[in-house]
């Protein structure tokens, strides 16, 4: 069976935020739901001018895990993240790949 793979990126994600999340992502995909820290520094895709993290930057760590065996990774945030053309992104993900990422920030 597939999995998904829900990681927290960047301190804040709540935990109970996290877990009610994976709960309702497991009635809608009926797959195996798994946290996992990130396996890359998230500090990497910070744009220090700007106090942002470049969501490209992570969505393209994020779509090359270390492990196997997984249909879709979703990393999960409160930081602000930002693409160079706009001003701050919800969110962004790979057409037709595994991996997205989504922010609470704007969303509080």
């Amino acid at each position: 069976m597939s999995k998904l793979i829900l990681v927290p990126i960047i301190a804040g994600s709540r935990r109970s935020l996290l877990e009610s999340l994976a709960e309702d992502l497991l009635k809608v995909f009926d797959t195996e739901i798994i946290f996992r820290a990130p396996w890359f520094d998230p500090a990497e895709a910070l744009d220090k001018d700007r106090g942002q993290y470049n969501s490209t930057k992570l969505l393209q760590r994020l779509s090359s895990p270390p492990f196997g065996n997984f249909w879709r990774v979703l990393g999960i945030t409160q930081a602000d993240l930002y693409i160079p053309v706009l001003t701050y992104v919800f969110g962004e993900a790979q057409l037709d790949g595994p991996a997205a990422i989504i922010s609470m920030h704007r969303l509080q």
